[in-house]
């Protein structure tokens, strides 16, 4: 569970040439500032990937799921995402 923070869950690949993958399951991300799950991607090479599956993604104040790159991909499955001021963003595609 990670709530009531700056931004529930971060998956960075912008600073390096590294691979981030992360996967959660059975998880809650609510009340946070920004967003509840983010993966973040700079450039052509798939550096950073999000698989959720049945968890809640719920009120947190600015972007539910944000995929920022074309490299940056969530795959969410079984899970609720609502009551964001955004409930998803993909910039950068």
């Amino acid at each position: 569970q990670a709530g009531n923070n700056a931004s529930g869950l971060v998956a960075d690949g912008t600073a390096g040439t590294g691979l981030v993958r992360v996967q959660v399951v059975d998880s809650v991300f609510a009340g946070n500032a920004g967003s509840g799950v983010a993966a973040l991607a700079a450039g052509a090479i798939l550096n950073s990937s999000v698989f959720v599956d049945r968890s809640e993604i719920v009120h947190n104040g600015g972007t539910g799921l944000l995929a920022s790159g074309a490299n940056a991909p969530i795959v969410v499955g079984g899970s609720t995402v609502a009551g964001h001021g955004v409930g998803l963003a993909s910039p950068g595609r």
